[in-house]
């Protein structure tokens, strides 16, 4: 084989790998922009959530969030627990239409076709429709929660059941209640 076969060779060996090297990069630097994008939106939602129980709860010591569970084509999903200052503990979920996430909670959670610039749209806002919170790292007043028929109905079923226990809708709220936000994404198969 002589220099020039042997050179033409490398020079092919290196194309290929900077060409799956690129598109490798590609997919990566994808991956982390929808990433980024599930946690911006998610984060304003669970602070929606734990906003308004704050505000409109007493009786509630904690609220956590579960992981953000990616359940791939049925969407995104995550679920506040619930801690009442008696020390009980539970899931706060939507028994009759299974969950916080992106059919209960976001409107919209995409990339605009041209700019790539983040789309951010909560389901519901003070005046009572979807709100676009796209710019914000915290949730604006204008996004606060006034009134929240499926927490309220969950609350009720939740207290009917024992789950809880002490809570109670209040304009007092829980000025005390301890947020833990979890924006860890978990894949489900």
């Amino acid at each position: 084989m002589n220099k020039n076969s042997k050179r033409k060779k490398l020079v092919l060996v290196f194309a290929v790998l900077f060409i799956a090297w690129f598109l490798v990069s590609i997919y990566i630097g994808g991956k982390h922009q929808e990433q980024r994008l599930y946690k911006h939106g998610f984060r304003l939602l669970e602070e929606q959530i734990a906003v308004y129980i704050k505000e409109h709860y007493s009786g509630v010591s904690k609220v956590e969030f579960t992981d953000i569970y990616n359940y791939g084509d049925s969407g995104l999903y995550v679920y506040p627990i619930i801690t009442d200052d008696h020390g009980n503990r539970t899931l706060l979920n939507d028994s009759i239409n299974g969950a916080y996430g992106t059919s209960r909670g976001l409107y919209a959670l995409e990339f605009h076709p041209s700019s790539k610039s983040e789309i951010i749209y909560l389901d519901n806002s003070a005046n009572g429709t979807n709100i676009d919170v796209s710019d914000y790292q915290t949730l604006p007043d204008k996004a606060k929660v006034k009134e929240s028929y499926i927490t309220d109905r969950n609350f009720e079923r939740l207290l009917k059941a024992g789950s809880i226990k002490g809570v109670e809708k209040s304009d007092k709220g829980s000025p005390d209640m301890k947020i833990v936000y979890n924006l860890k994404i978990k894949e489900e198969k």
